[in-house]
């Protein structure tokens, strides 16, 4: 054989390998070898809500809730909904954030982002962030995409933060009324890709951006090559600017309580870390990584301090549940305890393989209540735990 011909071979046979090793990396990370183990020690029951109008599109819907959030003191949840399949085909759907006491979901669901409430248009909502200060004033931040008909990352918006002020008032039988009057719209070059909102106070937040490329074949590179290029923004009320670079896949962020540490997911990078911010929120510090063999989105923090995270065991699943409804992808819902240290245990709470409810992406608690809410679905799930 000549020389030529060799190098050649060679040269062939390097790239199988290393193609090989990177598809293997990608089905591992994805899922593909994890062996499942359903089960769940408590019961849930499917909520469906959707509200007046003729026009399915324009209707308020409960659908696509991919984040949601409680108000332990009201007794009432947010959920930040939008029929996403068809917000990327076509350019007049209407996401909202709707509203519903705790009690009664379906009797008392409502959507508060309607024209009374000054929420610019267009509006879909994606993660959502929550602020109560000691006098009761409370701040509700939304991750809004301005034109999700066209690709997010070749659009000429930037992402935007829209930040509401939340009124409420208490009956005498104790149930509030919640309303939203927005205040701000936030918006920066730096916002290329956002996924989730956490504010600091009722002016300043970290928001995730997910994906760093800005193109759509550097989106898919980054994402399927699982490379570090997302990060987390912090917004001082003047400019926003990434103040932790290189993650992968950054997709929910969340402040404790004292407002000491945050807490972040990546979704292909498979990792939880928690950072100190007490000394300067502008510079934050990591504490520690913990790797959790599965793809992370939303945390919720509950009163106790429990940190409950939405995952996606198979990743390739969810790929498939995105494009086709009927296509099941397994719900996963963790819990972890953090504890000084930033470390910790984690325990599978819940675990179904699809079919009560495809593509998990938040799990909010109170007490024995649990609401787990998906990308896609037209309904959550309202679940008591053991």
């Amino acid at each position: 054989m000549k020389r030529g011909w060799k190098i050649a071979l060679g040269a062939g046979g390097v790239v199988l390998a290393v193609g090989g090793w990177f598809a293997y990396g990608l089905m591992g990370a994805a899922g593909v070898f994890t062996e499942l183990q359903p089960g769940f020690g408590g019961t849930c029951t499917q909520v469906r809500w959707a509200g007046p109008g003729s026009d399915e599109a324009m209707r308020p819907r409960l659908v696509g809730v991919e984040d949601l959030l409680i108000d332990a003191e009201l007794g009432v949840a947010f959920f930040s909904a939008e029929d996403r399949r068809a917000s990327l085909t076509q350019r007049e759907t209407r996401g909202a954030i709707l509203v519903a006491r705790l009690a009664d979901l379906e009797g008392s669901m409502r959507e508060v982002t309607d024209e009374a409430s000054g929420t610019p248009r267009p509006f879909h909502p994606h993660g959502i962030g929550y602020f109560k200060d000691a006098a009761g004033r409370r701040t509700l931040m939304v991750v809004n995409h301005p034109d999700m008909a066209r690709d997010i990352a070749d659009t000429e918006k930037h992402h935007t933060i829209e930040i509401f002020d939340v009124l409420y008032e208490v009956d005498v039988d104790g149930h509030a009324t919640v309303t939203l009057r927005h205040r701000q719209t936030v918006t920066s070059p730096v916002f290329t890709s956002i996924n989730d909102v956490a504010p600091l106070d009722h002016d300043t937040f970290f928001a995730t951006i997910d994906v760093g490329s800005t193109s759509s074949l550097g989106r898919t590179l980054e994402t399927f090559g699982r490379l570090p290029r997302a990060g987390v923004a912090f917004w001082d009320t003047r400019e926003a600017r990434v103040v932790i670079p290189d993650l992968t896949y950054a997709n929910s962020v969340a402040v404790t309580p004292d407002l000491s540490r945050l807490y972040v997911t990546e979704t292909t990078g498979r990792r939880f870390s928690s950072w100190d911010i007490g000394a300067d929120p502008a510079a934050p510090k990591l504490v520690s990584e913990i790797a959790i063999p599965s793809a992370l989105d939303n945390i919720d923090i509950a009163a106790d301090g429990r940190v409950w995270i939405a995952a996606h065991p198979k990743m390739f699943d969810f790929l498939a549940h995105a494009g086709d409804p009927a296509a099941h992808s397994p719900s996963q819902i963790l819990a972890l305890n953090v504890n000084a240290s930033g470390g910790g245990d984690v325990t599978q709470i819940y675990l179904n393989l699809g079919e009560e409810l495809s593509g998990s992406s938040v799990a909010a608690v109170h007490r024995k209540q649990m609401l787990v809410g998906s990308v896609f679905e037209e309904k959550i799930l309202n679940c008591l735990l053991p």
